[in-house]
């Protein structure tokens, strides 16, 4: 293999991985490289997987939609939502 083909790619960020993938997922919340494997934020333990996880349900009260995020507990985001209209 010639110099040219040996700089295309990146390594997997996961150590035990480390496979060189040529065209590899960049995460958007650490910034690191990583192969089809371990581009999902659980598979390579990211420090944003809680916060990435993102729903919304409906008010009961006005029918508007509330965002949710995994972590924060649900009777503070309603609380919050109420004391926002």
């Amino acid at each position: 293999m010639d110099l040219e083909h040996t700089q295309l790619g990146s390594h997997c960020y996961v150590k035990n991985c480390n496979q060189r993938d040529f065209l590899p997922f960049t995460c958007n919340v650490c910034n690191h490289k990583y192969c089809l494997d371990h581009r999902t934020y659980t598979s390579h333990n990211c420090c944003g997987n809680d916060f990435k996880d993102i729903t919304s349900l409906e008010c009961p009260i006005c029918k508007k939609s509330i965002r949710m995020t995994k972590g924060i507990h649900l009777l503070l985001i309603y609380f919050l939502f109420i004391y926002s209209l």
